[in-house]
C-alpha cells in the first residue's frame, strides 16, 4: 500500500471525515486546526447552548465548547493509553484486566475536569452532559465515517 492509496482513500470521504483521518493518522495539526471549527459547528447544530459570535463572515464558538471539542479529539488520539499494558491490551498473553483489553484507560471526569481546568464538580454539574450527549457522539459519527476508509484500500 502506497501513499497515494491512502491519499486516494481519504479523497472518498467526507470532508470533516478525511480532515479527522489526517488528524489521527498523521498527527497534522492542520487537519486539527481545520477541524475544530467543524466539530463546534455540528455541535452547536446539535443543541450545544450559546450561539457564535460572528468575525469576518465566519463563527466563533466560545471557549468552552474549543475546549471540550480538543479534549475530545485529544482522548480519540490515543493520549489515553493503559499505563499498565501501555495500549495494547494485553500482558504478555492475558488481557490487561486494568483496561479490560480495550488498551485504554477510560478518562474519568476528575481528568477531563482536570484537561480543561476546572473543579470536578463544576465540570459534573456543567459540562459532562453536554460533552458525552453532544461532543462525543460528533467525534463517533466522524470516528465510523473513517473506518470505511479501509474498504477503500483492498
Amino acid at each position: 500500500m502506497t501513499s497515494e492509496d491512502v491519499a486516494a482513500a481519504l479523497a472518498r470521504l467526507p470532508k470533516e471525515a478525511s480532515l479527522y483521518g489526517r488528524f489521527l493518522i498523521l498527527n497534522d495539526q492542520d487537519a486539527r486546526r481545520r477541524l475544530i471549527p467543524m466539530i463546534c459547528e455540528v455541535c452547536a447544530e446539535l443543541g450545544f447552548d450559546g450561539d457564535p459570535l460572528w468575525h469576518k463572515g465566519r463563527p466563533i464558538y466560545n471557549d468552552r465548547l474549543v475546549d471540550l471539542v480538543n479534549l475530545a479529539l485529544d482522548e480519540s488520539h490515543g493520549r489515553h493509553k493503559c499505563p499498565r499494558c501501555n495500549g495494547v491490551g494485553q500482558i504478555g498473553v492475558q488481557r490487561c484486566e486494568h483496561c479490560s483489553g480495550s488498551g485504554v484507560r477510560r478518562p474519568t471526569e476528575s481528568s477531563r475536569a482536570a484537561s480543561l481546568g476546572i473543579a470536578r464538580g463544576k465540570f459534573k454539574k456543567t459540562w459532562q452532559y453536554r460533552y458525552e450527549n453532544i461532543v462525543l457522539p460528533v467525534l463517533t459519527y466522524l470516528e465510523m465515517e473513517f473506518s470505511v476508509v479501509g474498504m477503500y484500500l483492498k
